[in-house]
Parts: structure tokens; C-alpha cells; sequence
């Protein structure tokens, strides 16, 4: 089986105790023998890590690069990153910060509707206290119907909201003439 690089997302609970490591182990696991070697792990709800949390971590991670694969931790939150820090886990994995995570979240979602538009002019994003904003400027062709367009854009807006927690999306189509 040839190995995949996209990466897949994983949701990491809110607190990662043994049971909850345990399951996160066997998921990795099904993941890897099913060929990917990128895992992302969404920890926006994670809130706790205990020891035996920390230590199946640990024992993940080990393995995941022993298989030549990569875990990206994703919306963790400083008192998580502190604590792996602390226990010298952070090497493990690599971080990417919310910007870096939002854009990456955004580019998986805009690829999964990639021959419906013709270009993305741009992609902003700006954070305050709540909430992510995302202002996304998109062309589509001229002759496509605006029910056809309408449609598109509120199930792009719907897969990012539900995909980056507090997020506030505004896409602006445009017309592009061939």
C-alpha cells in the first residue's frame, strides 16, 4: 500500500486520560495501516492531558515516526502546548499555529469543491477575541446559474464553519470571463 500525504484530520477529545489515549491509539493505528502518514490532530476541545494521557502520547508519536509518518497538532491552546512542553513532548510534533491551521483547514475545504469555481482571488483571515474571520473572494464562471452559485457558497461557508470553531465566513463571488 503506498503511502498517502494529505493527511487526515483526527478530533481529539476534551481530555485525554488513558481510555480516551487508548482509543485515540487505536484510531492512529487504523489510520497508518490504511497508508497515511500525515495525522492531524484537531485539539480545539482538548482541555487536559494527564500522566498516562501524556505517556500514550508519547508512545504514538515514538511510533508514528518510526513508520517514517508525522503528527500536526492543530488549535492547541498554550496550557496544552506548555505541559507537552514541560514534559519535553513537544519535539514530537509539529505545531501549527491558528493562522497557519485556519488556511490549511480552508485550502482542504475549497479543494473538495475545486472544478465547481474557477479561481480564488483571495483568502484573509483575522482573529479577535471570540471569533476567526475569513474572507474569502471567489470567481465563478459567467454562465453558471446564481442559484447554482448561491448553493455552492453556503455549503463552502457551512464546511468551514463547522470546521474552525467560532468562525465568522464571508465569501464574495465574482464573475470571470473566459
Amino acid at each position: 500500500m503506498s503511502p498517502k500525504t494529505d493527511g487526515k484530520i483526527v478530533t481529539i477529545p476534551a481530555r485525554i486520560t488513558n481510555s480516551e489515549a487508548g482509543v485515540l491509539k487505536q484510531d492512529v493505528m487504523r489510520l497508518l495501516n490504511a497508508g497515511e502518514r500525515k495525522i492531524i490532530f484537531d485539539m480545539s476541545a482538548t482541555d487536559e492531558i494527564n500522566g498516562d494521557g501524556l505517556q500514550m502520547l508519547e508512545y504514538i508519536a515514538n511510533y508514528v515516526t518510526s513508520v517514517n509518518g508525522q503528527i500536526i497538532l492543530c488549535f492547541t491552546n498554550e496550557h496544552i502546548l506548555a505541559q507537552l512542553a514541560r514534559e519535553n513532548l513537544i519535539s514530537y510534533f509539529k505545531i501549527y499555529d491558528v493562522d497557519e491551521t485556519v488556511n490549511l483547514v480552508i485550502l482542504r475545504i475549497l479543494s473538495e469543491y475545486y472544478d465547481c469555481y474557477s479561481d480564488v482571488t483571495s483568502i484573509n483571515v483575522s482573529r479577535d477575541e471570540k471569533n476567526v474571520h475569513v474572507d474569502i473572494r471567489m470567481g465563478f464562471p459567467y454562465d453558471m446559474p446564481l442559484g447554482e452559485v448561491c448553493e455552492l457558497l453556503d455549503r463552502i461557508k457551512f464546511s468551514i464553519v463547522e470546521s474552525i470553531k467560532n468562525a465568522k465566513v464571508v465569501i464574495i463571488p465574482h464573475v470571470t470571463v473566459a
